[in-house]
């Protein structure tokens, strides 16, 4: 039994010495569009029943109503790996 701890702890320590690490950083240019609503929480359960019949009407784009504009973000990051 010691000798097949033993030839595991080798073989283990051989395949773990075989790999090769590598450094890499990797530019990514990171963009985001959020949506920008005119909508504010609601403060009571009449105002919570009020956004839910709204959104919910049929032939009508809630979304597309309360839409104020688009906000946009760009970043620049480095990934280290």
């Amino acid at each position: 039994m010691k000798s097949s701890v033993i030839a595991a702890a080798t073989a283990f320590g051989t395949v773990a010495s075989a790999y090769k690490c590598v450094n890499l950083t990797v530019p990514v240019d990171l963009s985001a569009r959020n949506g920008v609503f005119n909508v504010s929480a609601p403060q009571s359960n009449i105002e919570v029943t009020n956004f839910v019949l709204d959104l919910i009407q049929q032939g009508q784009n809630f979304s597309a109503t309360s839409l104020q504009g688009v906000s946009s973000q760009r970043r620049a990051k480095l990934i280290h790996r």
